[in-house]
């Protein structure tokens, strides 16, 4: 049973002008430290850091919560080992999870070289 779906984009550039003005409390503030190592590691992380948002956003429309209720780093995206990503939850956001009743969180990312995009199911 589906509990939740959401859906986000995001302007690249956007997120870029956000790094490029103050780097480290972006990185604080929004991603978590498995999310900062993926990242950084990447030659142009600013897609990456695009489209990790962009699930965190989706995340908390799928709660029904909106962004506010949460802290960001709670919700991290990681890559299994064939590259899919996944869910790391914790904190307010794994409780809301859990009295919504979620089992589980499907996240899908894409991007162009202007644009980011997730979607998120709650089951």
């Amino acid at each position: 049973m589906i509990i939740g779906t959401g859906v986000d984009m995001l302007e690249i550039t956007r997120i870029k002008k956000m790094y490029e003005k103050r780097p480290g409390r972006t990185l604080e503030k929004i991603f978590g430290e498995l999310e900062k190592e993926y990242i950084l590691s990447k030659k142009n992380p600013y897609p990456h850091m695009a489209a990790r948002f962009c699930a965190k956003e989706a995340f908390s429309k799928a709660l029904g919560t909106g962004i506010g209720k949460m802290s960001l780093p709670e919700f991290q995206v990681v890559n299994d080992s064939k590259g899919k990503p996944e869910a790391i939850i914790t904190g307010k956001a794994n409780e809301i999870l859990q009295e919504l009743g979620g089992n589980s969180v499907h996240i899908s990312l894409s991007h162009t070289k202007e644009l980011a995009i997730a979607y998120v199911i709650i089951t």
